[in-house]
Protein backbone atom coordinates (compact mmCIF):
# COMPACT_ATOMS: atom_id res chain seq x y z
CA UNK A 1 0.00 0.00 0.00
CA UNK A 2 1.20 3.41 -1.16
CA UNK A 3 2.74 6.16 1.80
CA UNK A 4 0.00 7.88 1.96
CA UNK A 5 -2.55 8.99 4.65
CA UNK A 6 -6.30 9.80 3.91
CA UNK A 7 -6.09 13.48 3.56
CA UNK A 8 -8.37 16.76 3.35
CA UNK A 9 -7.22 19.61 1.09
CA UNK A 10 -8.89 22.56 2.54
CA UNK A 11 -6.08 25.02 1.26
CA UNK A 12 -7.56 23.87 -2.30
CA UNK A 13 -11.28 24.80 -1.03
CA UNK A 14 -13.56 26.70 -3.68
CA UNK A 15 -16.93 27.74 -3.28
CA UNK A 16 -19.26 25.26 -4.20
CA UNK A 17 -21.99 24.98 -7.12
CA UNK A 18 -23.70 22.55 -4.99
CA UNK A 19 -27.34 23.35 -3.90
CA UNK A 20 -26.78 22.72 -0.49
CA UNK A 21 -23.22 23.44 0.16
CA UNK A 22 -21.33 26.72 0.55
CA UNK A 23 -17.75 24.89 -0.18
CA UNK A 24 -15.99 22.21 -1.63
CA UNK A 25 -12.69 20.41 -0.85
CA UNK A 26 -10.58 17.75 -2.51
CA UNK A 27 -9.44 14.95 -0.52
CA UNK A 28 -7.30 11.55 -1.10
CA UNK A 29 -8.76 7.99 0.15
CA UNK A 30 -7.41 4.31 -0.54
CA UNK A 31 -10.67 2.32 -1.74
CA UNK A 32 -10.23 -0.95 -0.32
CA UNK A 33 -12.32 -2.07 -3.53
CA UNK A 34 -10.86 -3.61 -6.33
CA UNK A 35 -8.49 -2.31 -7.92
CA UNK A 36 -7.84 -1.14 -4.32
CA UNK A 37 -6.12 1.90 -5.22
CA UNK A 38 -5.68 5.61 -4.06
CA UNK A 39 -9.11 8.37 -5.18
CA UNK A 40 -9.62 11.52 -5.28
CA UNK A 41 -13.08 12.70 -4.54
CA UNK A 42 -14.30 16.15 -3.38
CA UNK A 43 -15.88 16.83 -0.25
CA UNK A 44 -18.69 19.36 0.41
CA UNK A 45 -19.55 21.45 3.26
CA UNK A 46 -20.49 24.85 4.88
CA UNK A 47 -17.90 26.10 7.44
CA UNK A 48 -14.40 24.86 7.50
CA UNK A 49 -14.96 23.93 11.30
CA UNK A 50 -17.70 21.74 10.64
CA UNK A 51 -15.77 19.97 7.75
CA UNK A 52 -12.27 19.58 9.72
CA UNK A 53 -14.07 17.84 13.24
CA UNK A 54 -15.72 15.69 10.79
CA UNK A 55 -12.80 14.90 8.95
CA UNK A 56 -10.42 14.46 12.10
CA UNK A 57 -13.18 11.83 13.06
CA UNK A 58 -13.06 9.85 10.57
CA UNK A 59 -9.17 9.33 10.59
CA UNK A 60 -8.53 12.20 7.55
CA UNK A 61 -5.22 14.47 7.86
CA UNK A 62 -6.62 18.04 7.38
CA UNK A 63 -4.13 20.53 5.56
CA UNK A 64 -4.24 24.00 5.75
CA UNK A 65 -1.58 25.62 4.58
CA UNK A 66 -0.68 25.37 1.18
CA UNK A 67 2.05 23.25 -0.04
CA UNK A 68 5.45 25.23 -0.89
CA UNK A 69 6.31 26.52 -4.64
CA UNK A 70 8.34 23.06 -4.67
CA UNK A 71 6.45 20.53 -3.96
CA UNK A 72 3.36 22.33 -6.75
CA UNK A 73 6.35 21.77 -9.13
CA UNK A 74 7.08 18.39 -8.12
CA UNK A 75 3.81 17.74 -7.99
CA UNK A 76 3.37 18.87 -11.99
CA UNK A 77 6.43 16.85 -12.84
CA UNK A 78 4.64 14.03 -11.79
CA UNK A 79 1.74 14.35 -13.11
CA UNK A 80 3.41 15.15 -16.64
CA UNK A 81 6.23 12.28 -16.20
CA UNK A 82 8.35 15.07 -17.19
CA UNK A 83 11.60 15.77 -17.41
CA UNK A 84 12.54 12.64 -18.49
CA UNK A 85 16.03 13.90 -18.69
CA UNK A 86 17.91 16.39 -16.89
CA UNK A 87 15.73 15.81 -13.61
CA UNK A 88 18.36 17.81 -11.29
CA UNK A 89 16.80 20.74 -13.13
CA UNK A 90 14.07 20.67 -11.00
CA UNK A 91 15.30 18.51 -7.45
CA UNK A 92 18.38 20.78 -7.72
CA UNK A 93 18.71 24.18 -9.83
CA UNK A 94 14.90 24.83 -9.21
CA UNK A 95 14.55 24.04 -5.56
CA UNK A 96 18.18 25.90 -4.98
CA UNK A 97 16.67 29.29 -6.92
CA UNK A 98 13.37 28.66 -4.37
CA UNK A 99 16.13 28.54 -1.20
CA UNK A 100 17.43 32.13 -1.73
CA UNK A 101 16.28 34.63 0.32
CA UNK A 102 16.58 37.42 -1.65
CA UNK A 103 14.61 36.62 -4.76
CA UNK A 104 11.68 37.04 -7.52
CA UNK A 105 8.70 35.85 -5.43
CA UNK A 106 6.30 35.79 -8.59
CA UNK A 107 8.17 33.55 -11.97
CA UNK A 108 7.64 31.99 -14.94
CA UNK A 109 8.12 27.88 -15.31
CA UNK A 110 8.58 25.76 -18.09
CA UNK A 111 8.78 22.26 -18.00
CA UNK A 112 9.71 19.94 -20.65
CA UNK A 113 10.80 16.29 -21.83
CA UNK A 114 14.56 17.70 -21.36
CA UNK A 115 14.83 19.59 -17.73
CA UNK A 116 12.55 22.79 -16.23
CA UNK A 117 13.53 26.63 -16.78
CA UNK A 118 13.27 29.32 -14.42
CA UNK A 119 11.98 31.95 -16.52
CA UNK A 120 12.39 35.57 -14.60
CA UNK A 121 12.06 39.45 -16.05
CA UNK A 122 15.46 38.62 -18.25
CA UNK A 123 16.76 39.16 -21.86
CA UNK A 124 17.35 35.12 -21.38
CA UNK A 125 13.98 34.42 -20.54
CA UNK A 126 12.60 36.44 -23.50
CA UNK A 127 14.80 34.29 -25.73
CA UNK A 128 13.76 31.20 -24.25
CA UNK A 129 9.87 32.02 -24.28
CA UNK A 130 10.49 32.66 -28.33
CA UNK A 131 12.12 29.43 -28.62
CA UNK A 132 9.92 26.87 -26.34
CA UNK A 133 7.26 28.63 -27.53
CA UNK A 134 7.30 26.93 -30.75
CA UNK A 135 8.25 23.14 -29.02
CA UNK A 136 5.41 20.98 -28.58
CA UNK A 137 4.82 18.89 -25.32
CA UNK A 138 6.01 22.16 -23.28
CA UNK A 139 3.88 23.11 -20.35
CA UNK A 140 3.63 26.61 -19.29
CA UNK A 141 3.00 27.75 -16.10
CA UNK A 142 3.25 30.97 -13.27
CA UNK A 143 4.06 31.16 -9.99
CA UNK A 144 1.84 34.17 -8.36
CA UNK A 145 3.87 33.74 -5.01
CA UNK A 146 1.67 31.22 -3.64
CA UNK A 147 0.03 29.18 -6.41
CA UNK A 148 1.72 27.41 -9.46
CA UNK A 149 -0.96 27.48 -12.22
CA UNK A 150 -0.93 26.56 -15.84
CA UNK A 151 -0.28 29.51 -18.39
CA UNK A 152 0.53 30.28 -21.76
CA UNK A 153 3.66 31.95 -23.15
CA UNK A 154 1.83 35.04 -24.13
CA UNK A 155 0.86 35.30 -20.64
CA UNK A 156 3.89 34.54 -19.04
CA UNK A 157 5.72 37.43 -21.13
CA UNK A 158 3.06 40.12 -19.97
CA UNK A 159 3.36 39.28 -16.78
CA UNK A 160 7.39 38.82 -16.51
CA UNK A 161 7.68 42.56 -17.62
CA UNK A 162 5.30 43.36 -14.72
CA UNK A 163 8.11 42.21 -12.39
CA UNK A 164 11.01 44.06 -11.29
CA UNK A 165 14.10 43.44 -13.81
CA UNK A 166 16.36 40.73 -12.62
CA UNK A 167 20.01 42.20 -13.10
CA UNK A 168 22.95 42.01 -10.80
CA UNK A 169 21.91 45.37 -9.04
CA UNK A 170 18.52 43.65 -7.84
CA UNK A 171 19.67 40.39 -7.27
CA UNK A 172 23.10 39.83 -6.89
CA UNK A 173 23.02 36.68 -5.06
CA UNK A 174 21.35 35.01 -7.95
CA UNK A 175 24.50 35.80 -9.84
CA UNK A 176 26.98 33.43 -7.53
CA UNK A 177 27.86 30.65 -9.03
Amino acid sequence: MPNLRKTLFLYDMQESSHPKFAYQAPYIFYDRNPPCKWRQATWYFNSVEEVTTAARARGYVVKTQRPTAYQQMKREAARTGLPRAFQTDLTVHDRNFLRRRKRPRQFGWVLRECGTELLLNTTWARVQLQYYGRQPDVYWYWFDGETLRASTPDEIRELLVQQPEVTRETYPTLFVS
